[in-house]
């Protein structure tokens, strides 16, 4: 897909639930590929709720055990623009979605973050909370 100005994110990290996709998903009535909202780290939680992220702004999540995976401080919520509502694979144009996350979420699906403890993240890597 070529865009004349590119497509940028406003901090270093994005994450997303997986919970919050299949709540659009489902508010939306499509399938919808995690490449759509760009994420750097897709996370499957305990808790299970879309849109839980939000619930760690102003925190830290710790990756592994003993932060062998680094950490991240969250910064704020993802506010959406118009880049979700193109297929990764097409570039076509869903506007359904984006006015889904308007709908379900004030326009903010999943969060950003920042690197304050470097590491190796893995697959199925278990992640802590904490407070700053």
């Amino acid at each position: 897909m070529q865009l004349n100005q590119g497509i940028f994110d406003v901090a270093s990290v994005s994450l997303i639930t997986l919970a919050t996709i299949l709540q659009i998903e489902k508010e939306s009535g499509r399938n919808l590929e995690t490449r759509r909202f760009r994420p750097n780290l897709l996370i499957e939680s305990y808790r299970n709720e879309p849109f839980e992220e939000d619930d760690w702004v102003g925190k830290v999540l710790v990756f592994g055990e003993n932060a062998e995976g680094g950490a991240l401080s969250i910064t704020l919520r993802d506010e959406r623009c118009v880049m979700i509502n193109f297929d990764p694979e097409t570039a076509q144009a869903t506007p359904s979605i984006l006015k889904s996350v308007v709908r379900l979420h004030q326009n903010n699906a999943g969060i950003y973050g920042t690197v304050v403890g470097v590491g190796n993240l893995s697959i199925g890597q278990k992640i802590y909370l904490r407070s700053q």
